[in-house]
């Protein structure tokens, strides 16, 4: 019996201790599978987290390449621009130049700008500086602007001459044209009406004259001018000029005056005697419409009178005209 027991005894611990081994075995295979398990997560994760820093780094690799080649282009841009923004045109043809007193100047002949952008640009002169009755040396400025703004300037000088002493002489133009205006059988009084009327109507008014102070010169280009053209230009100077000559040729006699402080500026005029005494002679174009053909010394003042400036004179220098008005 004793023996029975321990059998069952030891047959009841065997079978306790395989359900520990078992119990064991089991739990030992769970917790190596679950490490495993959890090693395999652990690797998935670090090469996921890998993967996720790989792909970051290329992204800033390539973003900051990308920047640098914006900013490179952006600077071949602006290179260019600044290429073209800073040519300025080119002036060409500017030349000092010579030109005589009553010429007519045209500043901008021959000149041209080109521009490497816009081709050709239009060219603009600053002239206020010449003063063309006045002989002497000016300078002018040509200027030039392209679309983008960039500005060329030349400066060029201007002078302006006296006309030279013409060969040859007034009186053979003088007695021409009085032959050609005037007939033998015409009153002395008609004759000066001719000429007066021929000064008149053939010299237009420009206030330039061609000498300006020889009136001898002044008369024989302007009558040069005359046969010529049959017309002319002048101012008061040119007018005299001619009056004078023409009026010698049919033999009057002429006196030159010049007005006197007048605050409209200098005016020439001429005093002549056909034979019947003094008069006031002067062929110039009047703005207020009077004119002047023999005029007595009372007619000039009551012209004065009405605020003109045109006579202004000392009356005692000069002899006195008759007090009647002139008739032919």
């Amino acid at each position: 019996m004793a023996n029975r027991k321990g059998v069952k005894v030891k047959r009841r611990r065997d079978v306790q201790i395989k359900k520990v081994k078992k119990y064991i075995s089991k739990h030992i295979y769970s917790f190596v599978c679950g490490g495993a398990l959890l090693l395999v997560l652990l690797i998935v994760i670090a090469v996921a987290i890998g993967i996720s820093l790989h792909k970051t780094v290329n992204a800033n690799s390539d973003s900051a390449n990308n920047a640098g080649t914006q900013k490179t282009e952006t600077k071949k841009d602006s290179k260019k621009e600044d290429k073209r923004d800073l040519t300025a045109p080119v002036i060409s043809g500017t030349a000092d130049k010579t030109f005589t007193l009553g010429d007519k100047i045209a500043y901008l002949s021959g000149i041209t700008a080109t521009d490497d952008v816009d081709g050709e640009v239009d060219v603009e002169v600053d002239k206020s500086a010449v003063d063309t009755d006045t002989p002497g040396t000016y300078e002018v400025t040509y200027k030039a602007v392209d679309a983008a703004g960039n500005v060329a300037t030349k400066t060029a000088n201007i002078t302006i001459e006296k006309p030279a002493p013409v060969a040859g002489t007034y009186q053979a133009l003088a007695e021409e044209i009085l032959g050609n205006i005037t007939t033998s059988s015409m009153s002395t009084g008609q004759k000066l009406r001719a000429i007066f009327d021929y000064a008149h109507n053939k010299i237009g008014y420009t206030g330039t004259p061609y000498d300006g102070s020889n009136w001898e010169n002044e008369a024989l280009l302007a009558l040069t001018e005359l046969k010529k053209s049959d017309y002319t230009g002048g101012d008061c100077f040119t007018y005299t000029s001619v009056d004078k000559a023409l009026l010698e040729a049919l033999g009057v006699k002429t006196m030159w005056l010049e007005n006197e402080n007048s605050p409209t500026g200098d005016h020439a005029w001429l005093l002549v005697d056909a034979g019947t005494g003094w008069y006031h002679f002067d062929s110039t174009r009047m703005r207020s419409g009077f004119s002047c053909f023999m005029k007595t010394d009372a007619e000039i003042q009551a012209y004065l009178d009405q605020g003109n400036y045109n006579y202004v004179r000392t009356v005692s220098k000069y002899p006195a005209t008759p007090t009647t008005p002139y008739t032919y």
